[in-house]
Parts: C-alpha cells; structure tokens; sequence
C-alpha cells in the first residue's frame, strides 16, 4: 500500500492490528520505507506520508525525528528545528532526550551561520525569540538573541535579555562586557529584571503563585504547556465556579488526549508579576510532583524570562513597550 501511493489505507490497516507485536511490526516497515524515500530525495511522497501517520500517532517521536529530517533536506530549516522540540517534549528516556538536544544545537549552528553574515537579521532575531521561549534554561540562546537585538538597534531588548543571564557561569563573562558597551552609550527606561525563587523537584521546577489575590498555589512550570493549568480543588478553593456553558478543550498529557473545562481568572501572580483575565484549563492531575497545577505559556508569554538552574531562580522581565 506504502509503495502504491495508498496512505490513508496503510494507517487505517496499521490502526487496525489488535497486537502491539503487529503494529510495531508494521511501524517497522513504514519507517524503513521513510528512510528510503530520504534517501532517494523523493520528499513529496515522503511528506504524504508523514502528515498521514502523525495525524493518528502524533506523539511518535521516531517519526517526528524524520519529519524534522525531511524539512532540513527541504531547507525548511525553522520547521525543522521546532519539530525537534516537539518530539523532545514527548520523549521520556534521558539518552534519546540528550540525543535529541545535541540535533537542535546542530541545527540550530547551521541555520545561524548563514544567517549571520547576511541581511536577514529579521530572521535571526525571530529564530533567537523562539528558542529562547522553548529552552529558557539555555543561556547562549539568550546572548545570541541580544546580538540579534543589537544588530536591530533594539538596545533596550539586548539589555534586558542580558540582564536575565548575566549571572549563569556559562555566560556571565559574556553578558557583562556586552552590557558595559550598551551601557556606556545610552540611558535605560526599563527595570532590572526579579528574580523569584523556585522549588527544585528532581528535573522540574515549582514556583509559588497567587490566583485572583487570595488563594497560594504551587505550580510546576512548564514551557511545552500553551495554557496554564490548576486542580479543580484548587479552583473550588478560590471560589471559582464552573462556567454555566464552559469551554471545553482537548490537553496533551502523559496519558494521551483529555477534556478538561476552561475558566477565566480575574488574575494569575508570581512574586510581584500579575497577568490579568487569564484562562485556565481544570484538570484532574496525577503524579503532578507535589504541585497544584502547570504554569504555562499563556503567563510566561507575557514576559522575557530565563530559568537559572543554578540558584534556582526564575527571572523575569516585561517587554520593552517598543516591541
């Protein structure tokens, strides 16, 4: 079927093997004809594909690997390199995790290079903005982005993105001789970046919050969640009620696609740092590491942020009101 152009029926004779040794066994095979597409550079038939089985298996990260391998071949360089975060953020073994971090920062010194030493500087700036919101653990995302912003003349940016990692070991060096000549220069309207404590909790982090003025939450924090997400207990606990007719959404979780309800919050708050009319997602949460709930982008999007892993600390910084 793979071979006579009949995707769709492939998936649906792959969906339909009862055992995990016939499916795994017909994973086996389309994975190997995937990599001889690759390998002949017939990427059309290669993308079909692709889009048919991560339709029904998205969370497949051996497959996600070769969709970010064909959009390298295709010089689709960005999808690339966000498809590999995406197939990070669904693995769990720590060597394939590792492996899958040293793809990125390949890919991510390749598609720099060229761009350095052209006028796309546009395209770099927004590369380094990406990144620096998928790993904000990873310093040297955080000195690129500021030479970016430099190169832009955005120095109010490139100095606030310094502050934020001026004290990691990896860095520092680095970040206080760029701040010295932006600062020998020009005058600074914004703040210093607060740092709040976080909680370490094996490989995560917890940080303290406050939901609509009154009510302490820990929440873990989590950059691969678009929307922040509390127990319903929690939510009970502030006073919240549901929604007479609620917005109802599927979540990725570690045990597949869940519904959970979402609710509007009058404010979300970490340390002095307060995010106003903010929806949350009410989820019945297990082994969430002692927290009440997922601090997700929704909040952290509203501000540059950087995670010291060192401290630990969580740095924030509002955007520059040029952005």
């Amino acid at each position: 079927m793979l071979i006579t152009g009949q995707y769709q029926n492939a998936i649906q004779l792959f969906n339909s093997q009862d055992s995990q040794a016939s499916r795994e066994q017909y994973r086996t095979t389309l994975i190997q004809y995937l990599n001889t597409l690759l390998r002949v550079k017939d990427y059309l038939h290669a993308g079909q594909i692709l889009s048919a089985y991560l339709n029904e298996e998205y969370r497949d990260v051996d497959v996600l690997l070769l969709r970010a391998r064909l959009y390298w071949l295709q010089g689709r360089h960005r999808q690339a390199i966000e498809t590999l975060y995406d197939a990070k953020s669904y693995e769990y073994r720590t060597p394939h995790m590792a492996l899958i971090t040293e793809q990125i920062r390949t890919y991510v010194t390749d598609y720099d290079r060229p761009l350095k030493n052209t006028d796309e500087q546009r395209t770099r700036l927004a590369l380094y903005e990406y990144l620096v919101q998928v790993e904000p653990d990873h310093s040297p995302y955080f000195i690129a982005l500021a030479r970016a912003q430099l190169s832009q003349n955005r120095l109010d940016e490139a100095r606030q993105s310094l502050f934020l990692v001026e004290s990691d070991p990896q860095v520092s060096d680095e970040a206080r001789q760029l701040l010295r000549q932006i600062e020998d220069t020009v005058t600074f309207s914004q703040p210093n970046p607060i740092a709040i404590p976080l909680i370490r909790q094996g490989e995560y982090f917890l940080i303290d919050a406050r939901i609509n003025d009154k009510v302490a939450v820990r929440l873990l924090i989590d950059t691969g969640a678009s929307m922040t997400v509390l127990r319903d207990d929690i939510l009970l606990a502030a006073g919240i009620s549901k929604p007479a007719r609620p917005s109802l959404q599927l979540f990725s979780t570690a045990n597949g696609l869940v519904e959970g309800a979402v609710y509007r919050l009058d404010n979300l708050s970490v340390g002095d740092q307060n995010v106003t009319n903010i929806e949350v997602a009410a989820l019945g949460l297990a082994s969430l590491h002692s927290a009440d709930g997922l601090l997700g982008m929704n909040f952290l999007k509203h501000f540059k942020f950087f995670i010291d892993q060192n401290k630990p600390e969580l740095r924030l910084s509002s955007f520059s009101e040029t952005r």
